[in-house]
């Protein structure tokens, strides 16, 4: 297998709704992000029912910053199943023509799935992701996954928002692009 095979891949799910823990990776502000409160769920009050206030088309989503890590990378072949030697081996990524190994493509989707949800709230569903992988990624790179909201609609009683979604490196090369995801959230009518 050549280097030139994994520099352009293209992923599509369909995705469940999921619990994450908090991430410790950096966050730019937004007018629609939520800081988790202290009277939540732990105590018994309810979260709000509809997350994001008023998001219009054009709203730009926080940025979410991932310093990439061969232990995080092992990590993640773990959790997936995917013991590729490609991903983890530096002597065996070598012998392939890379300088190192290089990040599966399914974990930078994992992070475009992060972005959205912690955006759009606990309350949200992440009904589909499609992402192009157009570069190569290798520890030691700071990603930056962006996205802005392309369209809203309403349809069996919730709301859908569509975003379009990139990951930049830190030498402002666009990583993945084009990427979409569609989010769909109760109307405060269905939440209640």
């Amino acid at each position: 297998m050549n280097a030139q095979a994994h520099s352009t891949t293209h992923h599509s799910h369909s995705t469940t709704p999921h619990s994450r823990a908090p991430s410790p990776h950096s966050r730019t502000p937004s007018r629609h992000s939520r800081t988790p409160s202290r009277h939540s769920r732990e105590s018994g009050n309810p979260s709000p029912p509809f997350p994001l206030e008023n998001p219009s088309v054009g709203d730009t989503l926080p940025t979410l910053t991932k310093q990439i890590r061969l232990p995080n990378m092992m990590a993640y072949a773990s959790a997936t199943w995917d013991f590729a030697r490609i991903h983890y081996d530096a002597p065996y990524a070598r012998t392939q023509g890379l300088p190192a190994p290089v990040v599966d493509g399914q974990m930078l989707g994992a992070f475009l799935v992060q972005l959205v949800q912690d955006w759009a709230g606990p309350q949200s569903f992440l009904q589909s992701l499609d992402f192009r992988n157009r570069g190569m990624v290798f520890p030691g790179d700071v990603l930056t996954c962006g996205g802005r909201v392309a369209n809203l609609r309403q349809t069996d009683g919730n709301h859908l928002i569509e975003c379009d979604l990139w990951i930049d490196n830190q030498r402002g090369e666009r990583v993945v692009t084009p990427a979409s995801a569609t989010i769909s959230l109760p109307s405060q009518d269905n939440a209640k």
